[in-house]
């Protein structure tokens, strides 16, 4: 009995001083082609459904200097090249887009940032949740910026975490990119950012219970100071 104790009052103490050593570090971002991008966890981008027929492989384009350029190590991308010095302009419509990512299955709170960039505008969705609605002033603007939603301009709209998530984290979670497109003119969107979990915070409080049974444990384990033992 003992010895479990000690064995538990290790691995609490392990949990509780060290939690973020524990976490699943995510890291997520926008890239064309199908082949995995050394840069990010997620899977290739494709283009799902929309004004134009899916699926598609996404494709990098080129921001041209028209819209902000790429976060970090991510691309812009689209169906096809749709930018701003691209030879396509899409129709008025929605076109959504999807990746797929790992993690441990279990928690609900995960912890991070993703910023995003859109035009004319984008809606960002995790397993079924909304994470960020459009931009409430979507129209013909070059790059409007106004505080409520992704745009192609400086800021990129960030979607903040800790959220909940309905279902939990799942072994293979979704993330979908819904792209509004309002003005006549080119389309893309840009995503970077990591997801941590499971959540630092939930590892510090098991760390911490286990760390107070273990305690009563090893207590109970020690002689009384009055007991005389037979050798």
């Amino acid at each position: 009995m003992k010895k479990f104790g000690l064995a538990l009052l290790a691995l609490a103490t392990a949990l509780a001083i060290a939690p973020a050593a524990l976490a699943d570090v995510i890291h997520i971002g926008t890239y064309g082609g199908t082949t995995q991008s050394a840069e990010f966890n997620n899977t290739p981008w494709t283009y799902i459904a929309g004004v134009v027929p899916a699926p598609l492989a996404a494709v990098a384009i080129d921001p041209g200097g028209t819209w902000q350029g790429a976060l970090g190590n991510s691309q812009w991308i689209s169906y096809d090249q749709t930018g701003p010095n691209g030879p396509i302009t899409p129709a008025n419509g929605t076109y959504t887009f999807q990746t797929t990512f790992s993690a441990a299955p279990g928690s609900t709170s995960w912890r991070g940032v993703l910023s995003v960039l859109g035009d004319d505008t984008v809606a960002v969705l995790l397993n079924g949740n909304m994470l960020q609605l459009f931009a409430n002033s979507a129209d013909d603007s070059h790059c409007i910026i106004n505080g409520n939603g992704p745009t192609c301009g400086t800021p990129g709209s960030q979607v903040q975490w800790p959220v909940q998530i309905i279902g939990g984290i799942q072994s293979t979670n979704v993330l979908q990119i819904i792209d509004l497109q309002s003005g006549g003119g080119p389309m893309g969107f840009d995503l970077e950012g990591e997801i941590m979990t499971p959540e630092p915070g939930s590892l510090l409080l098991l760390g911490t219970g286990l760390l107070g049974l273990a305690l009563i444990i090893f207590r109970k384990a020690k002689p009384s100071p009055g007991l005389i033992l037979n050798m």
